[in-house]
């Protein structure tokens, strides 16, 4: 039976040797990626990810994995900076964190200017066109409709004043 005992010298030699290797490993693979070239027609983003991807239109996604996908061709009005504690709201779509009249009912929120959807067959001549505040308004006519069962719905759900006489009256309308 060989029983090997470790100096502080042999440690530190080991320690050394590992250290090389993770160094040696990290160089091979920083220098083996590729810096973008630009220019490129291409733009392709690979992610894997462990489970289905439920769905990418925004008011059918609940699940994690969705969600995931989604933040990444989504823009959203406010953002979480995850690294400040407690936690802090960042403007993304909207200007700056909404002004709340003082009764504390209404919130206005200021889109950022010069934003721009992505260049589609949906809009006139292909072009995108900028992004304005009924774009939200739809957005969220859309997430309350019930013919469109939504699972999000429930965010919004008594929050919004007149979204849910709205929908009710959706409901109540259908068929006629």
């Amino acid at each position: 039976m060989t029983f090997t005992v470790f100096t502080s010298r042999s440690k530190k030699r080991i320690r050394s040797i590992l250290f090389f290797i993770f160094f040696g490993f990290l160089s091979i693979n920083l220098i083996s990626c590729k810096g973008g070239s630009g220019g490129s027609e291409e733009n392709v983003i690979n992610a894997n990810v462990v489970a289905n991807i439920k769905a990418l239109d925004s008011i059918y996604i609940s699940d994690t994995y969705s969600n995931a996908v989604a933040s990444q061709i989504y823009e959203s009005l406010y953002n979480y900076h995850y690294l400040k504690r407690p936690l802090e709201l960042q403007p993304r779509l909207a200007e700056a964190l909404p002004s709340v009249s003082k009764d504390g009912l209404t919130y206005t929120i200021k889109i950022k200017k010069g934003i721009k959807f992505q260049d589609s067959e949906v809009f006139p001549k292909g072009k995108g066109r900028e992004l304005v505040a009924n774009d939200f308004i739809y957005a969220w006519k859309r997430l309350a409709d019930p013919q469109n069962k939504s699972d999000g719905f429930w965010i919004f759900d008594g929050k919004i004043k007149g979204l849910d006489k709205w929908r009710d009256n959706l409901s109540n309308n259908k068929g006629k």
